[in-house]
């Protein structure tokens, strides 16, 4: 009977691609309704089955409650999927009439790269980072903070070490036990919570990493100690362009390095990572 056909792996499997997630919710729905009219052409009216009939078929009733469960689940989850996109687009519309209001970019669409740029203060920047600027902006330091600064691929890891190395009493013990990222805070990237953050302003020392230039933060920037790395800018281009290529992210460059080096001697790259 087609109506083993509710407990096929293909009625209830839903692909994990959002393009596929409607069209498979209505073909379990379509399984269902196939299967009861197979029943009815062989003669069994599920409204008004015999005792004998019930007893036969009731394993696959049971499997039927269980699958219209699933049907109730799974268009919930969908219905939730949509409110949350719906409000998440909502919050980046006005995230960006703030921005387009504070900061009044000026957007390109840079060849070889998935993200759009910005050019704000004189500085390109990436898509992904420009909702946060108006955060950054808001973000107290004090005496305490330590900030390494620098162009992207410049040494700034090395540097993030070293400094923690020194300011920790040489405690290689105590570097081990926490990840880099985890112990310096990257202010721009998007992770980042600025929020935490902000409410970790009285911690005796703070340790951040950037790479924006001053002008993206508040006046308060001057009172923690700033330590800026730079690198001959030949290597800077060589390590900036095979890093770019090997990311599994929007930021990925996927042009030649003819391209790139031109672009980098016209400073049309990215100022981020």
């Amino acid at each position: 009977m087609k109506f083993f056909s509710l407990c096929s792996i293909k009625s209830i499997r839903m692909e994990i691609r959002r393009k596929y997630f409607f069209r498979n919710l209505f073909n379990h729905f379509q399984f269902a309704k196939n299967a009861e009219e197979q029943l009815k052409k062989k003669g069994i009216d599920i409204n008004n089955l015999t005792v004998e009939q019930e007893k036969k078929l009731k394993p696959l009733f049971r499997m039927r409650k269980a699958f219209q469960m699933i049907n109730v689940v799974t268009g919930a989850m969908g219905l939730l999927a949509i409110l949350v996109w719906y409000s998440k687009k909502k919050k980046e519309e006005k995230e960006n009439e703030t921005i387009e209001e504070n900061f009044q970019p000026i957007w390109f669409q840079l060849k070889h790269f998935q993200q759009k740029a910005a050019l704000i203060h004189q500085y390109l920047l990436p898509e992904q980072i420009i909702s946060k600027l108006k955060e950054i902006q808001s973000i107290e330091f004090n005496r305490n903070d330590i900030i390494c600064s620098s162009f992207p691929k410049s040494g700034t890891t090395l540097l993030q070490e070293l400094i923690f190395i020194i300011e920790n009493d040489f405690n290689f013990d105590l570097a081990k036990k926490k990840d880099l990222s985890e112990r310096f805070r990257f202010l721009e990237w998007p992770n980042t919570n600025l929020k935490d953050l902000s409410r970790q302003s009285n911690q005796k020392q703070r340790f951040f990493k950037t790479h924006l230039t001053p002008k993206f933060f508040n006046e308060s920037f001057s009172k923690a100690k700033v330590f800026y790395i730079y690198r001959n800018p030949k290597d800077v281009c060589v390590s900036y362009f095979h890093f770019l290529r090997s990311i599994n992210i929007d930021l990925t460059y996927s042009g030649p390095w003819n391209q790139f080096n031109q672009s980098f001697l016209l400073d049309e790259g990215f100022l981020l990572v």
